[in-house]
């Protein structure tokens, strides 16, 4: 009798236990996978950053099968296979600053790029206004002009992750020479010191300055301190030098977004002391990668203002949307476009300027290190200025686009 009464309380209690462990057996598989996905993700990144590419892609195709979902493995491994096959490879940094190559352990790279095409509308004059003085000439409105460009930059890195610090020192020159318009040549140099904590699934952070390297990760914070000269001259006479300091954070919410925000600070000098200004702006961005960490489309506003410049204090509200696409056949494209108000106001009279752009790079990988890139823009500024004469400084009008074809040498 005792056994019989026994029976049902067994019965009871294993479908309890049963019931209550159940759900727990999933729930630590699926904590085992993350586990392990971890785990290979870790060891991928860091056979990566190695140069043991075959390793890495091992890793990685490990933590994926462990978790299909697992952020930014994906990404990764499509580096290290690509790595395996090319050798170096290049993407395209946000802001239009360029392709840049990716390198492990990087403690320096080199830019050089050569670029011959036509411009529409140098001057930035309007088709129907004559322009006239002692160095330009006669200009009747739009005159269209060949014009070749140099690019140089070099970047050394003299501690590279460091505690999660990375310092960058960085120059660059560039120049555009006019075959006919020779008092428009331009030849710019720059210089900058960047001190960046954190990592990058790709190995780099941008700011007002330009990019620097950082070591290859997936933190989710990143910070960038920049400092810097820009001289710029026209015709070889000094136009604008500027003192400038920059701050950029870069949050990444997830595997496929990120939010950046840059604050900018610059002291110029214009025609060599002529006129002292002072330039503040505050910069947000939002980029969606788009399923790969170097096809993003990023959308972005900018205000500034400018005090003491010389047309008068200026304040600048602008919207920008870019997005790079890496197409088949080693062939990369980057579109940008943006729409910006200036407000200027002069002592007799205030005034505001509209001016809309657009832009694309078509870049096609030619061998390891060598790179031809298509390049084409079209500007037009519109006014609400009424002109108190018929000098071509008050009309400001106009409309301008270029087109041409170089090539760039990536180490």
């Amino acid at each position: 009798m005792r056994r019989q009464r026994l029976r049902p309380t067994l019965l009871v209690l294993t479908v309890l236990i049963a019931l209550m462990t159940a759900p727990l057996v999933p729930v630590f598989a699926a904590e085992r996978s993350t586990a392990a996905a971890e785990v290979a993700f870790t060891y991928g990144v860091r056979a990566y950053n190695h140069g043991d590419f075959a390793e890495a892609a091992r890793l990685f195709r490990e933590a994926l099968e462990a978790e299909p979902g697992y952020p930014d493995a994906r990404t990764w491994l499509d580096l290290a296979e690509r790595r395996q096959r090319e050798g170096a490879v290049a993407v395209t940094a946000p802001g239009f600053a360029g392709l840049l190559p990716l390198r492990d352990q990087p403690r320096f790279d080199l830019r050089a790029g050569a670029a011959y095409g036509t411009d529409s509308n140098p001057a930035e004059l309007p088709k129907d206004v004559i322009a006239f003085g002692g160095a330009i000439g006669t200009l009747r409105g739009e005159v269209k002009d060949k014009v070749s460009d140099l690019d140089l930059r070099a970047g050394v890195y003299p501690f590279y992750g460091k505690s999660g610090w990375s310092l960058g020192l960085t120059g660059q020159v560039k120049a555009a020479r006019f075959a006919d318009l020779d008092f428009l040549n331009e030849r710019q140099w720059s210089a900058a010191a960047q001190l960046a904590w954190g990592s990058d699934p790709l190995g780099y952070l941008t700011g007002p300055l330009g990019y620097t390297r950082v070591p290859f990760g997936a933190g989710r914070v990143s910070f960038l301190l920049q400092a810097g000269r820009t001289d710029t001259r026209l015709n070889g006479d000094p136009l604008v030098t500027a003192d400038e300091a920059a701050l950029s954070v870069v949050l990444r919410e997830t595997a496929a977004t990120a939010t950046q925000v840059e604050l900018d600070g610059q002291r110029r000098d214009y025609l060599d002391g002529v006129r002292k200004a002072d330039f503040q702006s505050v910069g947000l961005s939002q980029l969606f990668f788009l399923g790969r960490r170097n096809r993003y489309l990023r959308i972005g506003a900018v205000h500034g203002k400018e005090t003491r410049g010389l047309e008068g204090d200026t304040t600048s509200d602008a919207g920008t949307a870019e997005v790079a696409l890496p197409l088949g056949g080693r062939w990369t494209l980057q579109l940008a476009a943006s729409r910006t108000r200036d407000k200027i106001d002069r002592p007799a009279k205030s005034f505001a300027d509209t001016t809309t752009r657009a832009a694309g790079i078509l870049t096609w990988q030619a061998c390891r290190h060598l790179y031809v890139t298509g390049r084409a823009s079209w500007t037009k500024r519109d006014s609400d200025l009424v002109p108190a004469s018929s000098t071509a400084l008050d009309f400001r009008d106009f409309r301008r686009t270029t087109a041409s074809l170089g090539l760039l040498w990536l180490w």
